[in-house]
């Protein structure tokens, strides 16, 4: 769940709005448990390394096991779409995680070492 307060909202605002996404989403079925970013939430690209924004925030939810669920996972999320609408002053995005890694190839091969012709002699041959 990704939530964008307008750009100024006091750290405090966004707290006392994630306080209440959380109250709504606890007895969410098949929940497992669910970690809380405020001001903590990087912008796509931003690979984190702006800093805190104030007006960002994230909760992410972890389901039970696959074979443990009462229902389907897509069902499980309308449900918490349901139960954060009406919020008012924030924009809310509920939706599942991309699947996979983020980035980099299908295998990555490293080689270390102190000697740098030899390492240089590996690289080559791999």
């Amino acid at each position: 769940i990704k939530i964008e307060n307008p750009i100024g909202t006091r750290l405090e605002t966004s707290d006392k709005l994630v306080q209440e996404i959380e109250s709504r989403i606890k007895d969410t079925p098949d929940l497992e448990h669910y970690v809380t970013e405020v001001c903590n939430v990087s912008d796509e690209f931003g690979m984190g390394m702006e800093g805190g924004n104030p007006h960002k925030s994230q909760v992410t939810i972890d389901f039970v096991e696959h074979h443990e669920r009462q229902q389907n996972s897509l069902k499980t999320l309308e449900e918490v779409k349901e139960k954060v609408q009406g919020l008012a002053g924030a924009r809310i995005d509920v939706s599942k995680p991309q699947e996979g890694p983020p980035t980099g190839a299908a295998v990555e091969i490293q080689i270390k070492g102190e000697d740098f012709l030899i390492l240089e002699k590996l690289s080559t041959e791999v």
